[in-house]
């Protein structure tokens, strides 16, 4: 395979089994790709699915998705309610490396009754050591993008969590 292929839809035709590159984005995932310069990495995946390229999500946005999906408005501690769009640094049980401003380093959110699946944008805070959940109602599966993060520590002990940790982390 060469960029012929993947730039031009007649050469690509006839074969449905050849996946974008990654860093590349298809309405159906196999060419013909458009390659998506400066996504962050986004696009980590052959073959992933998405109609146009875009630059991904922030740290506040991938905080604001974890938030809801782990039902943060009924957390059973009141103070950690973060505000939609609040910097990420400035969280109760969110650390930075350099206080109040920076990337996310740590995230402490210990017996606060989070519940539901650890969303796998959490692979995106690049620079994240720490991810401390214990004692939640956690469920699904371990992201397999945790793999990215310079992760030291990881805690999800009393959850639901479930199947196995995945390889490389």
């Amino acid at each position: 395979m060469n960029s012929v292929f993947l730039d031009d839809i007649r050469a690509s035709r006839g074969c449905d089994g050849i996946c974008c590159p990654a860093n590349s984005a298809s309405r159906e995932g196999v060419a013909p790709c458009t390659p998506c310069p400066n996504d962050g990495g986004f696009h980590r995946y052959m073959g992933q699915h998405a109609t146009e390229c875009y630059g991904g999500m922030n740290e506040e946005e991938i905080l604001d998705l974890f938030f809801e999906q782990t039902h943060g408005d009924e957390w059973l501690d009141s103070s950690y309610l973060w505000e939609k769009g609040s910097p990420a640094c400035q969280r109760k049980g969110v650390e930075c490396h350099v206080a109040g401003e920076g990337q996310v380093t740590k995230i402490t959110l210990p017996s606060l009754g989070l519940r539901g699946p650890l969303v796998t944008e959490l692979g995106f805070l690049s620079k994240l050591r720490v991810l401390d959940l214990p004692n939640n109602q956690l469920t699904g599966f371990l992201p397999s993008d945790l793999r990215f993060l310079p992760l030291e520590s990881i805690d999800i002990s009393g959850s639901r969590v479930q199947g196995v940790v995945p390889p490389l982390l």
